[in-house]
């Protein structure tokens, strides 16, 4: 059996049979694995449209089918009030008093291999509130996604609706985080640093993958 091997000039131990070099250059890049996110869009609980519509949704509350909420609390945000294009309803991290809202659902993941996390963020501007008062407004709107007890954490800040950190953040946004998993399962949390917990950042469509 007879290879063929390309050298690089003067470097004998850079010779590799050609052979190997092409199955290096055709293998297939890893495959992906989609990871089951429960109500990816928070289309439940359905909020009726008119106005500012949304639901308001604390700690110690099954409301949100799949998520669960671990701090402050919740605004689940009707189609109309998202605008998101696709009629997904959305997710606003505002919190309760002075706790930023967090949600977490946990996930099959194989403790092995990256975990990609994709989703959409916006600007809070769907409630009049945040739009009109001037305190809303100067506030910088930011938010961490990591897995729960994991060293990784991916910090996101949008700016303010007065400063934004770019003029696209205003609309939605995709945005994407990668993360080692913590073992067979992970507990996935979107978590608001927003300093006083009024008008957090908006989320929806979550969607995860592993390689």
């Amino acid at each position: 059996m007879f290879f063929s091997f390309r050298c690089v000039r003067g470097v004998a131990a850079m010779c590799v049979p050609v052979a190997a070099i092409m199955a290096l250059s055709t293998a297939p890049a890893a495959a992906q694995t989609k990871i089951a996110i429960t109500n990816p869009s928070f289309l439940q609980p359905s909020v009726k449209d008119g106005g500012n519509s949304y639901i308001s949704v604390g700690t110690r509350n099954d409301a949100i089918p799949g998520w669960r909420v671990t701090e402050g609390g919740v605004d689940v945000l009707s189609r109309d009030s998202a605008d998101t294009r696709n009629r997904s309803q959305a997710l606003d991290l505002n919190g309760a008093g002075t706790d930023p809202g967090t949600i977490e659902q946990k996930i099959r993941t194989d403790g092995m291999g990256m975990v990609t996390v994709q989703f959409r963020a916006k600007l809070n501007n769907a409630h009049s509130f945040c739009r009109d008062n001037s305190r809303a407004r100067a506030t910088q709107q930011e938010f961490v996604v990591r897995f729960a007890g994991n060293r990784d954490t991916r910090f996101f800040s949008l700016g303010s609706l007065n400063e934004p950190a770019s003029s696209s953040y205003t609309d939605w946004q995709n945005f994407r985080a990668e993360f080692h998993p913590s073992g067979d399962f992970s507990r996935l949390q979107f978590a608001s640093k927003t300093p006083n917990a009024h008008c957090g950042p908006v989320i929806t469509d979550i969607r995860a993958t592993q390689t």
